[in-house]
C-alpha cells in the first residue's frame, strides 16, 4: 500500500487529495480545497507529492531537426534558437519527444513543450519539501493522461478531450496512437451562466474545426468532456449536433473510490496528477539534485547499517570464540588443580635415582644386537654365522661384526653358493649400510665372508616420563 498527495494549483487556490493505492484502485482518504497561503503549512511534515500547476504561457510546437543532433543539450540550444521569438525567456523547462524519423532526408521530428522556469518555480515554492515531489507538470498533461486512462478510443480514430472549469476551456486533440496533436486553452469573458456555456461550446466547436482542418489525415470519432461542462445536459446536446462526434463523459470512478456522483468532475486535474508519465513531467534540476542527495544519504545509511550488522556479527563470533576458549581454559585449569592435589610427590633423592636409571636405560636400549641381525636375516637363514660381535661403548655409536664360514666338496658348489649369497647381500645392502669383506680360500674350498657396519649415528629424542 502507498499513500500520497495529489495537488492541483490553479489561480489562488489548490485542490488537495489524500490518496491510498490498494492494488489497482485509488482510495480517496481526504479532500481539501485550500487558499494558496494555507497550502505550505498544510503540507508540512507530509510526504509524496504529485503536483499540477497552471501555466498561462507555454510553447507547444513540432520541430524537425537534422538527425546528427543527438545530444540533449545541443538539441535544447537548437530549439531555443529556432523559437527565440516565441519564447518569453531563454530560462525554460523543456520537454521534447521523438515523433518520427526520415532516414532519406536525415531528419527527426520532435514534439516540443516548453514553459517559463521562473514562473514555474515561483509556484512550485509553495511546496515545502521539494525532495518529496514525485511528479510535477502542467494541466494539459494531467488531463491528457487521465483521458487516456478513462477512455479507449475506437481503433483507427483519434478523439478530443475538453475540460472546463470556471471560465477556462481546455481542448486536447489526440490521435489514434494516443499522442497529443494539439492543445488550446482559452478564457470566456461573460458572467451569465447561459452565455458562458454557449461561449464554451463555441470555443470547443472552433477548436475542433481548426484541428480537423490542420490534421486532415486523422479521423476523429469522439469528444470526451469533463469538468463543469459535463454537468450540463444542454451543452452536451449542443456539442453532439454541432461537432457531429460521439459525446462521452469522463468518469474516473472505475478506478477511483471515495468520490461520489458529480464530485470527480471537480477534481479532474488533481486526479490526473498521479497518472502523468515521466516523459510528460517538468522537474527542475533543483528537484533532481535534492532527490539524488536524499537517495545518496539513504544509500549511505543502508551501507552503514549493513557494515554495522556485519561488524557486529564478526564481533559476536569472536566474542563467542573467546568465551568458549575461556571456558575450556577454566575446565583444564580445574582438572590440573585436582590432579595436583591427588598426585603423589617424591623426595629429591628418589627422583635423582630414577633419572640415573633412565640414563642407563637410554644407553643400552638405544641400540640392540638384534637390530642388525634382523636386517641380515635372509643370509643367516641361508648360512648360520660362525661368530657375531656387538659393542655399544658410546651412547651414539654401535658396532657389529659377523663371520660366515662354510666348506664345499667341489669348486662349482662353492661358486654357486657364493653367487647366491652375494645377490642376497646386494639386495639387503641397497642403502650401503653394511661392509662385506670376502676371505674365501679357493684352494681349501672354504667360503669365508666377514660383514660389519659402518659407524652410524642414531639420534633418539629422550622420552619424557609421565608423572603418576
Amino acid at each position: 500500500m502507498k499513500k500520497f498527495y495529489s495537488i492541483s494549483i490553479h489561480g489562488d487556490f489548490a485542490n488537495v487529495l489524500y490518496i491510498e493505492k490498494k492494488k489497482s484502485i485509488f482510495h480517496i482518504l481526504d479532500e481539501q480545497t485550500l487558499d494558496l497561503t494555507e497550502l505550505p503549512k498544510f503540507l508540512q511534515n507530509k510526504y509524496n507529492f504529485y503536483i499540477v500547476l497552471d501555466i498561462e504561457e507555454s510553447l507547444d510546437d513540432v520541430i524537425t531537426v537534422p538527425s546528427v543532433i543527438k545530444s540533449s543539450n545541443v538539441l535544447k540550444s537548437y530549439i531555443l534558437k529556432r523559437f527565440k521569438d516565441s519564447l518569453p525567456s531563454k530560462n525554460i523547462l523543456l520537454n521534447f519527444k521523438k515523433l518520427s524519423e526520415d532516414k532519406e532526408e536525415s531528419t527527426i521530428t520532435y514534439k516540443v513543450d516548453a514553459i517559463d522556469q521562473k514562473n514555474y518555480l515561483k509556484k512550485l515554492e509553495l511546496i515545502p519539501e521539494w525532495k518529496e515531489i514525485q511528479s510535477a507538470t502542467i494541466e494539459k498533461f494531467a488531463l491528457l493522461n487521465l483521458t487516456r486512462k478513462c477512455f479507449d478510443n475506437v481503433k483507427g480514430y483519434g478523439y478530443f478531450s475538453a475540460y472546463t472549469y470556471g471560465n477556462v476551456v481546455t481542448v486536447l486533440a489526440i490521435d489514434e496512437k494516443g499522442n497529443l496533436l494539439f492543445e488550446r486553452s482559452s478564457t470566456t469573458l461573460t458572467n451569465e451562466q447561459t452565455s458562458q456555456y454557449l461561449n464554451m461550446v463555441e470555443e470547443i466547436n472552433q477548436t475542433i474545426a481548426y484541428v480537423k482542418q490542420q490534421f486532415r489525415s486523422t479521423e476523429f470519432s469522439t469528444l470526451v468532456i469533463a469538468g463543469s461542462l459535463s454537468l450540463d445536459d444542454k451543452a452536451a446536446e449542443h456539442l453532439l449536433f454541432s461537432t457531429n462526434l460521439n459525446i462521452a463523459v469522463m468518469y474516473p470512478n472505475t478506478f477511483v473510490k471515495g468520490l461520489e456522483n458529480e464530485e470527480p468532475q471537480h477534481y479532474i486535474i488533481a486526479l490526473g496528477a498521479f497518472l502523468v508519465h515521466s516523459k510528460d513531467r517538468f522537474l527542475p534540476q533543483q528537484v533532481y539534485s535534492l532527490k539524488e542527495y536524499d537517495l545518496a544519504i539513504k544509500l549511505l545509511l543502508v551501507l552503514s547499517g549493513c557494515a554495522f550488522v556485519i561488524s557486529s556479527y564478526f564481533a559476536y563470533e569472536r566474542y563467542d570464540s573467546y568465551t568458549q576458549a575461556l571456558d575450556r581454559y577454566d575446565t583444564i585449569k580445574n582438572r590440573l588443580l585436582r590432579m595436583i592435589k591427588t598426585t603423589d610427590t617424591y623426595p629429591m633423592a628418589e627422583l635423582e635415582k630414577s633419572y640415573k636409571h633412565l640414563q642407563i636405560s637410554e644407553k643400552f636400549l638405544r641400540h640392540h644386537p638384534t637390530d642388525f641381525l634382523l636386517q641380515l636375516r635372509p643370509l643367516i637363514e641361508m648360512l648360520r654365522p660362525l661368530k657375531y660381535e656387538f659393542s655399544n661403548d658410546n651412547m651414539q655409536k654401535a658396532k657389529f661384526h659377523i663371520q660366515f664360514r662354510k666348506n664345499f666338496q667341489t669348486l662349482g658348489e662353492l661358486y654357486e653358493f657364493k653367487q647366491k649369497f652375494f645377490n642376497i647381500f646386494q639386495t639387503i645392502n641397497s642403502k650401503k649400510t653394511f661392509k662385506l669383506e670376502e676371505k674365501t680360500n679357493y684352494s681349501n674350498l672354504e667360503f669365508a665372508v666377514d660383514i660389519s657396519n659402518n659407524i652410524v649415528t642414531k639420534k633418539v629424542t629422550p622420552r619424557r616420563r609421565r608423572r603418576r
